[in-house]
């Protein structure tokens, strides 16, 4: 394909295909991407918004029947209060969508700064089929202390070729973020991690693993490192 070359104004041929220094071969998944397959684009997802109006949604072709359960985190301590856990029966999607009422701080208060939600979604057979984190407030206003996350790699890639990663933290830590040089993308992603659940997240190659790259320039950063 001939184009124009910015900033130069030139005009010259990219082969589609033929990497690029720096690139990172089939792309890396950004955060948003992660949302859209957790929540955001599953069939069957729920939200909240201001005032505590809460809705469950089914996008699929057949009826849906499980649980929606939203979980309020406070940062101070990552104590969990279940705000409520609704049977749900929704007939066949697109767009069936049942409406239900929380109580939630006013998003202006100070009491939204200092916690977060999970709205998540179970099937009967207790497979979780949505996981939706809330944000209250703005990032730069929620009230978090500084999280020192660590992450331990596996010594070597299990049978199907991805290769484990714990984290623990010792805060409530938001949008925790893995990034690395390596080839490939990672099984979650900005996500909440409370310090009494450490966590495994699977990094999954692009072609062939290059464990070497992984381990060395594997890294891990959350919101209260900019804060």
């Amino acid at each position: 394909m001939v184009c124009r070359i910015w900033p130069t104004g030139g005009w010259g041929t990219i082969e589609y295909g033929t990497p690029v220094p720096g690139q990172v071969l089939g792309g890396r998944w950004k955060p948003a991407q992660y949302w859209y397959k957790k929540s955001i684009y599953a069939d069957v997802m729920a939200s909240c918004g201001e005032g505590g109006t809460c809705f469950v949604k089914n996008d699929n072709h057949a009826p849906f029947e499980g649980t929606v359960t939203v979980t309020s985190y406070k940062f101070a301590s990552g104590a969990s209060t279940v705000l409520t856990a609704k049977k749900i029966s929704l007939a066949a999607g697109p767009g069936i969508t049942e409406w239900f009422d929380v109580s939630l701080p006013d998003p202006e208060s100070p009491a939204a700064a200092t916690e977060t939600l999970t709205a998540v979604v179970t099937s009967a057979a207790g497979e979780v089929v949505s996981d939706n984190l809330i944000p209250l407030t703005s990032p730069a206003k929620m009230q978090l202390s500084k999280a020192k996350v660590a992450f331990k790699v596996a010594s070597a890639a299990s049978a199907d070729g991805s290769v484990a990663i714990t984290l623990t933290t010792d805060k409530v830590a938001v949008y925790v973020t893995l990034t690395t040089l390596a080839n490939g993308r990672f099984s979650d992603n900005a996500f909440l991690l409370l310090p009494s659940k450490p966590m495994q997240v699977d990094f999954v190659p692009f072609g062939a693993l290059d464990m070497a790259t992984l381990t060395k320039s594997l890294r891990v950063e959350d919101v209260s490192a900019y804060m």
